[in-house]
């Protein structure tokens, strides 16, 4: 955005671009770290119920994992 763009925004809106930057990047990264989360314990208790193997588990996870950080990186303010 350009300096007339932002001072429209700020103006209109009565915050700055940068706060609803942020508030956008806190709202995305609590929802992939739930389903961070969502999936960690998903395949915990189809471990622990004998539907998948320990390296079901952590394959899983682990690609859980990488798919959050990569997200986190693109979606920091």
């Amino acid at each position: 955005m350009d300096g007339n763009q932002i001072n429209a925004f700020s103006s209109a809106s009565g915050v700055s671009h940068a706060d609803v930057l942020l508030v956008i990047a806190l709202v995305a990264s609590a929802l992939y770290l739930t389903w961070l989360g969502w999936v960690a314990y998903g395949q915990f208790r189809s471990w622990h119920d004998d539907r998948a193997t320990l390296l079901d588990f952590m394959w899983v996870v682990i690609r859980a994992a990488i798919v959050v950080l990569l997200i986190g990186f693109f979606v920091r303010p």
